[in-house]
């Protein structure tokens, strides 16, 4: 805190105010008084800022069935409509149908024979297209560890 007496900070003669700047009559004291505040807060921030994340929370929207999210929920929405997981789609991979590919494991330990090296397919006898499985399968049925209890 500032005070002042004497000849007046401002320049304007003597004064006979004998407190704090922030309660002389004077204007130009009153301004002055306000930037010395500012500046030790500053100074006051400075000391004690760390310089730390900030944290902020994210909304996302997840799929039910594969756990894959979204920022937008009309997003999140049309992905639950198409999404391979989802029994409603009746895909290959909820199907009971279903063979999933051979991830080509070893038999024994450290000793890779490649027997059980093989590509998806269905029992049912339906393609699977390369690149996505089948939907809305006519010979679709609910895989049995699928099946609510």
């Amino acid at each position: 805190m500032i005070t002042h007496f004497g000849p007046h900070p401002a320049g304007l003669g003597d004064t006979d105010h004998k407190g704090p700047l922030e309660d002389c009559p004077i204007g130009e004291c009153q301004d002055r008084a306000i930037q010395q505040q500012a500046q030790e807060r500053r100074q006051a921030t400075r000391a004690a800022t760390v310089d730390l994340p900030i944290p902020i929370v994210v909304t996302r929207h997840q799929c039910l069935y594969c756990r894959t999210t979204r920022s937008k929920k009309t997003a999140a929405i049309a992905h639950i409509s198409r999404c391979w997981k989802n029994p409603a789609n009746r895909t290959c991979k909820t199907c009971e149908h279903y063979e999933p590919a051979g991830d080509g494991g070893h038999c024994f330990p450290e000793r890779p024979c490649g027997c059980n090296v093989y590509a998806e397919g269905c029992n049912e006898g339906v393609d699977i297209p390369d690149d996505r499985p089948a939907t809305h399968c006519p010979k679709w049925e609910l895989r049995r560890e699928e099946w609510p209890c």
